[in-house]
């Protein structure tokens, strides 16, 4: 009997263009046959006649009106019981806020001068750090001046 498997060594002796080349060459094949199964499938149905079609349709639909119902009903008392929870410390009040323009104003003001404190406070900051970043670099630049002029004082 001759064995009809392909030998493994074989596989790995193929080049790898020649395994892109025939990955390619099954590609088409390999994308057929899902769609082929499927239509074997779709001929072994046995599809209802028009009479248990309307039968079905109609018993999903009445099932669906019961469940939309029933849901409506849990949804209706949950709210119901939930809103009665919240009122069970007596009467319902609303508190309403009243706001003066004046404060309104006020706030602004102190708003806009803290941000301008702030502003300033950041330039202040940044002038010295970028005076502290440039001593370092001449005190960089001079110690290696020194030492590119006389090398023996390095070490």
């Amino acid at each position: 009997m001759a064995d009809t498997k392909k030998n493994p060594a074989e596989k790995q002796e193929q080049s790898w263009f020649a395994r892109c080349i025939n990955w390619f060459k099954k590609l088409p094949g390999r994308i057929a046959t899902p769609f082929r199964n499927m239509v074997n499938e779709l001929k072994r149905v046995t599809w209802p006649t028009k009479r248990k079609l309307l039968i079905y349709s109609i018993t999903v639909l009445v099932f669906m009106l019961f469940m939309m119902v029933v849901v409506g009903a849990f949804d209706l008392g949950s709210s119901t019981l939930v809103r009665s929870l919240h009122n069970v410390g007596g009467t319902k009040t609303t508190q309403t806020a009243v706001v003066d323009p004046a404060d309104v104003v006020e706030t602004t003001e102190n708003t806009e001068a803290a941000v301008e404190e702030a502003v300033e406070g950041a330039e202040t900051t940044a002038e010295q750090a970028a005076d502290g970043a440039e001593a370092a670099v001449e005190e960089a630049v001079e110690t290696a001046a020194e030492e590119a002029a006389d090398p023996a004082a390095g070490e």
